[in-house]
């Protein structure tokens, strides 16, 4: 069989990791091979080995691209609406920002960065925005007083909303026809409701 061609180290990496995006998008973090990858590529899977020690490895570089992007957008995002509690704002940024890239959610999804609240927050991670975000409404008196394992119970309830609305619009509700930033504004205002002392404005 003839080799390819030879391409440029950067562009070849680029190429190993847009294939492993499309088989983890279509079956699944156990549907990635690098031997297949290699195959499509026609190259040898020794080729892939000078770019990634391993499938793990490769898989990690993905998702921390995905999760890159996605704090990128959250960072860009306005957090500044009228009677919008920072939180809410913070939740309806995601929302939205996993709306419009479904693909970097998922992912994203890939890449299991901690076991333990004794471990750091991953920088790279969406969710160390919303723990930071807490952080800020705690300290400018947003929250009651918060200890560091509080905080994280707080980010966990709002991330676990925000999946989870997220999941049953993609899922179940996709053709429902419903104003969901409206359902959803008040879901992530009920939530936050619970963790303040006072009531806060939809």
């Amino acid at each position: 069989m003839a080799r390819p061609p030879r391409q440029d180290p950067e562009e070849l990496r680029r190429r190993i990791l847009e294939l492993a995006r499309a088989a983890v998008l279509e079956k699944g973090v156990a549907g990635v091979s690098l031997r297949s990858i290699a195959k499509e590529l026609g190259y040898s899977p020794g080729s892939i080995y000078q770019h990634f020690e391993s499938k793990d490895a490769m898989l990690t570089v993905l998702a921390q691209e995905a999760t890159s992007r996605m704090q990128e957008r959250l960072s860009n995002a306005p957090m500044d609406a009228p009677n919008n509690h920072p939180l809410v704002a913070m939740g309806m940024a995601f929302i939205q920002t996993c709306r419009e890239y479904p693909d970097d959610m998922t992912v994203a999804g890939i890449l299991r960065t901690r076991t333990s609240l004794d471990e750091p927050v991953p920088t790279h991670s969406p969710y160390s925005l919303i723990l930071s975000q807490i952080e800020s409404a705690a300290s400018c008196g947003e929250l009651p007083a918060q200890t560091s394992h509080s905080k994280e119970s707080v980010a966990y309830g709002i991330w676990a909303l925000v999946e989870g609305i997220v999941s049953l619009q993609r899922t179940h509700l996709r053709e429902f026809d419903a104003d969901f930033e409206e359902a959803d504004r008040r879901a992530l205002v009920a939530l936050i409701n619970g963790y303040t002392n006072e009531e806060i404005t939809q």
